[in-house]
Formats: structure tokens, sequence, C-alpha cells
């Protein structure tokens, strides 16, 4: 997310992005969700963000799986000042050129610009622009629990697995296979 962001190659956020955004002033209420008409609830993320307001969104598609996971984590978004603050690790939200919101990982930061990557992916897009940035996520909130950014375990977990960036295909299709097994060993035991 998300997410901007999130989706097999990054969905289209701005389409699902009205139907499932909320400010985060008020937690305890529930996402909206579903493809009713809710003129009422549509808000502009990127107007939010430029008018200085925290937003907390879920996310959208897998491109950020397995740090953030859809339909159990959410994300808070923050927007960004001075995008010379920002470093390798930061998740940012940032529009790709004429497209979508996308939120992914910042991989590296050079003097062109910063170069993007996804959790679930491992290939790099770049260089996005600092122009481009709308704002970076603060804080997780999974199952409830909020997990801050710069919180010394989430920060080398997530360093550990941008590190593992050229073997996240392998990495993956191995969890899922042990993933299945363990499916499997359950439903035969119960």
């Amino acid at each position: 997310m998300l997410l901007f962001c999130f989706g097999e190659t990054a969905m289209e956020v701005d389409r699902l992005m009205t139907k499932r955004t909320k400010i985060c002033n008020d937690r305890n209420d529930k996402t909206v969700r579903g493809r009713q008409k809710m003129d009422k609830d549509k808000l502009d993320l990127e107007k939010l963000l430029a008018e200085g307001k925290n937003v907390c969104v879920p996310p959208v598609g897998y491109s950020m799986y397995p740090v953030i996971v859809p339909d159990r984590d959410k994300v808070v978004i923050a927007p960004v000042k001075d995008t010379g603050m920002l470093k390798r690790g930061d998740v940012v939200l940032y529009r790709r050129e004429g497209s979508i919101l996308v939120l992914h990982r910042i991989w590296k930061v050079k003097k062109d610009g910063f170069y993007m990557v996804g959790d679930g992916q491992s290939e790099v897009e770049g260089p996005v622009s600092g122009e481009q940035v709308r704002g970076m996520v603060t804080v997780l909130i999974r199952k409830g629990r909020e997990v801050p950014t710069e919180e010394l375990r989430y920060r080398l977990a997530t360093g550990l697995w941008l590190y593992c960036r050229p073997f996240r295909p392998v990495i993956l299709r191995f969890v899922r296979k042990i993933k299945r097994c363990l499916k499997k060993i359950k439903s035969r035991i119960f």
C-alpha cells in the first residue's frame, strides 16, 4: 500500500482510494469497502496530504507483501515537506509520470532521484523525482497494533528484506511451498 501502491505491479489506487480511504483521526471507524456509490466518503489523498493532514489507508494489491498485507494492515501516510530527508528504506507514496499513485520502498537515493522497489518485487523503478513524492509512511497498523516505521525492530527487519531484493522470488516461492505443506498437514490432522 497503498496504497498506492500496491498491486501485482501497482494497482490503480486512484480508483480504489475513493472507496477505501479514511482520515486517521478516527481509527475505530471501519474502512469503507465495497462497490456501492459513496460520494460523501470520497477523499482526494493528494489534496489531504498537501493540506498537511495524515491519512490512514488500507493497502491494495501485493507489491508490498510480505511487510504490508492487504485486508490485514493499514498505513498512516504523512506529508513530506523536505524530500532531502528521505533515506533508503523509507516507504513513500509517489505519483508515476502521468499515471497512478504508488507506495513503494526507497531502494537507493541518488542525485537524479529515488530508485523504488515494492517489498514483493525485485525490479527497481526509477529515478523518481522529489516532485513526484506525495507522502511517507510513518506508522504501520497491523491487527490494530501501531508499529512506527522508525522503530528499531521494524527498521532491522525491513532493512534485511531490502538487502535480500535479488533473492526475493526464490524466498517467496519457498515460503509459499511451506505454507501449502502446513495447510495440507493441518487439514489431515483436523
